[in-house]
């Protein structure tokens, strides 16, 4: 095999303090990077025998090791070549890998086509899946292009992009070439005025460069984590969705005689009596109600009774600590409501609301119908104490009499 390798192949690593978090934002670097191999959705894992794995059971994986010397190695390999199938030239390299260093390995690849060269980014768990720890040096860098050109070489891939000759090259270029040669851009003469760690940090450059043609610019992990949250906010707004639909689905019961059958239906916002009721009903063996509802329907139901319950304690709080009601009527008019105002112009400004011709927040709606129930019963009491005074009074008189 020759040294000069079609195959490209990239190392790094994450280990040390927040290893795991950095290990997870890679995952998701690879997972959501965009590209013209990026639809709306985040693109699959594969390893040595599945095609498509979830992100659920990657990030577990991960998850699963301890925190303290956590170690994952980063692979991205390019077979250079068209129409390779990728996650076959990725698992032929990554079974031959780790057969070589007697390891089975746990490792987890996606395809990358966003740039001129399609390449795969794999992860690498630092320890095996037999408690080993796993490590990459070059001997292993030279046994992973080795191995890609040998599925090359056999499969007859072409390059994505064949070297381009002089011979190729348009007559006006090689002149162009010549005049740049000639007026001061002598490479031989530059080459020779640079010091040893210029001539370092150029090769550094070019190989950064030759990089970034095959596999693509590193990462932009602030714009990256910004689009990972826009992601997991959209997931999230998705999931509660979800859930709120499947909470507020009603429950329908439909209650039959022998003359008529009527359909009742409760939902979220049914009055907590009723509810109540319909739990009792249901607790009690009633044919209907079991007929009709499912033990997730049961729960459905106490969970909705509980709700009610704790919206309608915070309410009575609320309500309770209102001293005034301030209505602005018109410009100039404004109308203050409070507790001791008379029991008929609480009720008109009652009436008033529920028209729709006033609007009262929930705590204010609340502590004017606490207050007319209040002075209801303050004039029911005094009702009835008049009627016994005046009952005892007729008594007294006839027995006077």
């Amino acid at each position: 095999m020759s040294s000069t390798y079609r195959s490209v192949v990239k190392h790094s690593y994450v280990n040390g303090a927040r290893a795991m978090e950095r290990a997870r934002a890679h995952l998701r670097y690879v997972q959501f990077r965009p590209g013209k191999d990026r639809d709306e959705r985040a693109r699959k894992f594969f390893d040595g025998k599945d095609d498509k794995i979830g992100s659920d059971m990657v990030h577990a994986s991960v998850c699963s090791y301890k925190k303290q010397g956590f170690l994952m190695h980063k692979l991205i390999i390019s077979p250079g070549a068209e129409k390779t199938d990728i996650q076959e030239y990725v698992r032929e390299i990554m079974h031959e890998i780790g057969r070589r260093k007697g390891q089975e390995l746990e490792w987890y690849g996606v395809r990358h086509d966003n740039t001129e060269n399609a390449h795969c980014h794999v992860v690498v768990m630092g320890v095996d899946k037999n408690g080993r720890r796993v490590r990459f040096d070059r001997r292993d860098y030279e046994i992973i292009k080795s191995v890609g050109d040998e599925y090359l070489e056999r499969n007859r891939l072409l390059l994505t992009k064949e070297p381009q000759t002089d011979g190729d090259k348009p007559k006006f270029s090689r002149f162009l070439d010549r005049l740049k040669t000639v007026f001061g851009k002598n490479k031989s003469g530059e080459e020779k005025s640079l010091s040893p760690a210029q001539k370092r940090l150029k090769e550094q450059e070019q190989r950064r460069r030759a990089e970034v043609v095959s596999l693509g610019e590193q990462p932009d992990f602030q714009t990256l984590e910004s689009r990972t949250q826009i992601e997991n906010e959209r997931r999230e707004r998705l999931r509660q969705e979800r859930q709120w639909r499947e909470y507020s689905r009603p429950i329908t019961v439909t209650y039959s005689s022998e003359l008529v059958e009527i359909p009742v239906q409760y939902n979220w916002n049914t009055s907590l009596e009723l509810l109540r009721d319909l739990e009792s009903d249901y607790k009690a063996g009633h044919a209907q109600v079991r007929a009709a509802m499912t033990e997730y329907d049961a729960a459905r139901l106490e969970q909705w009774i509980k709700d009610q319950w704790r919206d309608q304690k915070a309410l009575e709080r609320e309500a309770a600590k209102v001293k005034h009601i301030r209505l602005n009527m018109s410009e100039n008019r404004t109308v203050l409501l409070s507790r001791d105002l008379d029991l008929d112009y609480l009720k008109k400004y009652q009436k008033l609301d529920r028209r729709g011709d006033i609007h009262l927040l929930e705590p204010e709606r609340k502590a004017l119908s606490d207050w007319i129930r209040e002075q209801t019963l303050i004039k029911h009491k005094q009702e009835r104490e008049r009627k016994q005074r005046e009952n005892q009074e007729s008594d007294e008189q006839e027995s006077e009499e």
